[in-house]
C-alpha cells in the first residue's frame, strides 16, 4: 500500500471508531434505562391517577417517552396520565431510547353506593 492509501485506511478507520463511541465515548443509547413510580396499579372504573416514568441518567440525549395501552378499552394512558374505562387489565408500556418499563393495570367495576 502507499502513502496516500494507508493515510486514507487510518482516516477512515478512526472515524468510524469516533462515530461508533460518540463524542462522549459511549453509545448514547446503551445507558439509558426508564422506570415507572409504580408496576401494578387497581384503579376503578372513571378513576383517573398519574404514573410517572423516570428517565436515566438525567443527561440522556433523549428523554422523550412513547406511552401505549394494550387496551385502550380498559384503559387510556395519555403522557402518563390513566384513565379506567372499564373493568378488565391492561399493560401500560413507556417507551424511551429503545428501552421500556411497564405496569399491569386492573380495573374493577365501580361500586354502588346507597344514599340512607
Amino acid at each position: 500500500m502507499n502513502i496516500g492509501k494507508k493515510w486514507l485506511a487510518s482516516a477512515l478507520c478512526a472515524f468510524a471508531l469516533v462515530g461508533m463511541a460518540g463524542c462522549g465515548g459511549k453509545n448514547e443509547t446503551e445507558d439509558v434505562r426508564i422506570t415507572l413510580s409504580e408496576t401494578m396499579i387497581e384503579m376503578v372504573v372513571g378513576e383517573t391517577k398519574e404514573l410517572k416514568a423516570s428517565v436515566v441518567p438525567s443527561d440522556a440525549m433523549d428523554k422523550s417517552i412513547m406511552w401505549e395501552s394494550s387496551d385502550e378499552k380498559v384503559v387510556v394512558v395519555d403522557g402518563g396520565m390513566l384513565t379506567a374505562k372499564e373493568e378488565g387489565k391492561a399493560t401500560i408500556t413507556a417507551t424511551t431510547s429503545g428501552k421500556s418499563a411497564t405496569c399491569e393495570v386492573t380495573v374493577k367495576p365501580k361500586s354502588e353506593t346507597r344514599m340512607k
